[in-house]
């Protein structure tokens, strides 16, 4: 053996090269930590910054991310997820489809060779390639996705896991575009199917409950609203407000005089309203009368006409119960718009009593009403068009109410009155109160035996309602025109004229949501 010569020693090499590879698993184990870390942040970054509408800049930390993916394994999950985030961004945002097409496409692939086949993120993926399709103009592609996912999605538990409520939000977003552009191209019914697929997400995704939910909500309710689908326009409107109300109330964390004058705005309101209401109605109007209290009794308000025009007269007439008592506190500043809303709330109410034919209310709240008009033609900055068109409101309907309850003497006067009054309103010819009072008094025509008469105005109310304005639905009293007038026919003896306008006010009925007839 040669002086300094090594010694072999089998057993401390074997740790030397132990130590070794634990060595370069360590450096290895560090780098991916680094890059688990750098994706993470990207990908905070990139929603951090579409939250606050900077797409670029969103769009420049996904693809930073993307590149961050490379070391991943090949079937990695997170890949699939950045791919998707960068495709929904393109989609819903930039209108790149090709480029949101090619990437949703290796997002699904990822997810097909690692999930399970109802695993919700690979319904997520397909639902936003299906998505992709629909922007692209291919929905024959896009159906069978739709039929297939998309049940998938809408029987989520809540709550979500989080990468998957955050795909789902990316999902909400791109439906509410691609229902817009659907409008845009006058393509109604497939922006209905997108406005009522949103509106899903939003309850799997937020719950009932949310703004998010309420928000969108009422876009679909607005749809309805507009079509003179009434019936199924009233419970989204009614969620909008339920919604709203419960967002007001978290807003009366304020202290001091502010939170102590609602406090006894609120306990007023109480004495005033009725103390049971209809179950299908919100309860006491009991919210912070101060601040975006506009906002809200604005939902009450239309809930409650929506309510009339769908012939749910009880909802319709709690509402306006909840109304009136902050319709009268506004009036009190003897500002002409706040005493016109009382004015014309107090007649709708009279028509819902009217509907329920209880005449006496009906004729109490008409009286009301005269007395505001009164108030109206008074108050600052009056408008005496307007103040005319009030007392032309109150004077038809209290006609009408006498003619049902068979008043004909005191209802002739009345209707006389108001026919003569139509060139002096602010309304325009086509204007559907114009056909509603041409309607009621052929009726009174006919109740007085004079059915030439009657017929001529029964056409001319229906010509009025044909070439209605295009932003006025069809509506019940139209179905009630062509009714009566269909039985006027019928008395005359031509069954054969009478029978088209029945099938279209049964069809104006089915489209409101109202099985019955109005009266």
């Amino acid at each position: 053996m040669h002086i300094g010569a090594p010694t072999f020693n089998p057993r401390l090499n074997r740790v030397s090269l132990a130590i070794g590879l634990l060595f370069l698993l360590v450096q290895a184990e560090r780098a991916l930590w680094a890059q688990d870390a750098e994706w993470d942040k990207h990908m905070k970054a990139g929603s951090k910054a579409s939250a606050s509408f900077k797409y670029a800049m969103a769009e420049k930390e996904f693809q930073a991310a993307l590149a961050r993916t490379h070391a991943f394994p090949p079937t990695d999950l997170r890949t699939a997820e950045t791919l998707s985030k960068l495709a929904s961004l393109y989609t819903w945002r930039e209108s790149k489809f090709p480029e949101a097409e090619t990437l949703q496409k290796q997002a699904v692939a990822v997810f097909e060779a690692s999930a399970a086949p109802d695993d919700p993120r690979l319904a997520c993926a397909m639902i936003g390639l299906a998505l992709i399709y629909e922007f692209e103009g291919k929905r024959e592609e896009a159906a069978p996705i739709w039929d297939r996912y998309f049940p998938i999605l809408q029987k989520l538990p809540r709550p979500l896991a989080p990468e998957v409520l955050s795909a789902m939000i990316d999902l909400r977003n791109a439906l509410r575009d691609l229902a817009r552009m659907y409008e845009r191209q006058k393509q109604d019914s497939y922006a209905e199917t997108a406005d009522t697929r949103t509106l899903a997400i939003d309850e799997r995704a937020f719950g009932s409950d949310s703004p998010e939910t309420g928000s969108d909500a009422e876009t679909l309710g607005r749809f309805y609203e507009h079509e003179g689908r009434y019936g199924a326009a009233f419970p989204l409107l009614l969620l909008k407000l339920q919604s709203s109300r419960r967002t007001y109330q978290k807003d009366r964390s304020v202290s001091g005089p502010h939170r102590d004058a609602a406090t006894v705005w609120d306990a007023g309101v109480a004495m005033l309203e009725v103390p049971i209401f209809h179950e299908n109605v919100p309860g006491p109007f009991l919210d912070a009368h101060w601040g975006r209290s506009y906002e809200l009794l604005r939902e009450y308000r239309e809930l409650a006409e929506v309510g009339a025009k769908s012939g749910k007269y009880p909802e319709a007439e709690q509402l306006y119960k909840q109304i009136i008592p902050m319709d009268e506190k506004n009036a009190t500043s003897n500002q002409w718009s706040k005493i016109r809303g009382l004015a014309e709330d107090l007649v709708d109410l009279s028509r819902v009593y009217r509907h329920e034919h209880r005449y006496d209310d009906a004729v109490e709240t008409i009286k009301r009403a005269e007395a505001v008009d009164e108030r109206a033609a008074k108050a600052k900055f009056a408008d005496q068009k307007q103040v005319t068109l009030l007392h032309w409101y109150s004077q038809n309907e209290l006609a009408e109410i006498y003619r049902e309850k068979g008043d004909l003497a005191a209802a002739r006067s009345l209707f006389e009155r108001s026919m003569e009054m139509t060139e002096k309103i602010p309304l325009g010819e086509r204007h559907p109160r114009i056909a509603e009072l041409q309607s009621d008094y052929a009726a009174f025509l006919v109740d007085e035996g004079k059915f030439d008469e009657a017929e001529s105005s029964y056409k001319l109310a229906l010509d009025t309602w044909t070439n209605r304005y295009s932003w006025n639905p069809e509506q019940l009293e139209h179905a009630e025109a062509l009714a009566n007038y269909a039985a006027l026919l019928r008395k005359l003896n031509r069954p054969t004229e009478a029978e088209p306008l029945e099938a279209q006010a049964s069809a104006i009925r089915a489209k409101a949501g109202a099985a019955s007839p109005v009266n």
